[in-house]
């Protein structure tokens, strides 16, 4: 069975809960550190729901839950205080607000609707950068059963034992993609999330592994 590693933040992989001086750019430092939380509580979830599947327990109501209540939260910030962008939330904390989008699977017009205010922003004071834009993207796609754009949504295939890039869209233009929002080759990204997510990556060494050719 294929495990489909999605959208794999690399802020995401470090320890969940950050320190409260991370919210010192943001405007409203109570909702940075609340955002901070949440990305913990979600990490927990997601952590958990991983201990049930490899159990071979039901391992999603709970996780979807956790991922449900957040999606409403943030919806309800939108409503309250407008995009909740850097300006708001600092760095750190909208970065937790993207986990929360990213997992919303469950509502595709919120995540079409930050997608879109992404997009408007990009360049701008108060914009994003480019890796939370294009993880952003390549979910919609996927999730609409699409193949995605940058290979920013990994995958371990069964008897490989090494992270590869889900299906692109256009392989050959893949690097080009990402050089033009400004990404790094995806061979660098790819051997820097498998240094951090596997238990052994020096057993899938070298870019042709780590590029999607099968093990031999």
């Amino acid at each position: 069975m294929t495990l489909r590693i999605l959208a794999i933040a690399l802020f995401a992989l470090a320890p969940a809960v950050r320190a409260q001086e991370n919210c010192a750019d943001a405007s409203d430092k109570a909702l940075c550190a609340e955002f901070l939380a949440i990305e913990a509580e979600d990490q927990a979830a997601m952590g958990r729901a991983g201990e049930l599947y490899a159990a071979g327990k039901p391992w999603e109501a709970e996780m979807r839950a956790v991922q449900r209540k957040h999606a409403e939260r943030l919806k309800a910030v939108q409503k309250e205080k407008g995009w909740p962008g850097p300006a708001l939330l600092g760095i750190e904390g909208f970065k937790a607000a993207t986990v929360v989008v990213q997992h919303a699977d469950h509502d595709p017009a919120l995540q079409k609707k930050f997608l879109k205010e992404m997009k408007k922003r990009a360049g701008k004071k108060d914009g994003v950068s480019a890796d939370l834009y294009a993880r952003l993207e390549d979910r919609l796609l996927m999730n609409a059963r699409k193949v995605q754009r940058y290979g920013t949504h990994l995958e371990v295939r069964k008897g490989q034992g090494c992270l590869l890039a889900a299906p692109l869209e256009r392989p050959g233009k893949t690097e080009a993609l990402r050089r033009k929002l400004g990404l790094e080759p995806l061979s660098e990204y790819l051997e820097v999330c498998t240094r951090a997510v596997l238990a052994d990556p020096e057993n899938c060494p070298g870019p042709k592994c780590l590029g999607g050719a099968p093990r031999k």
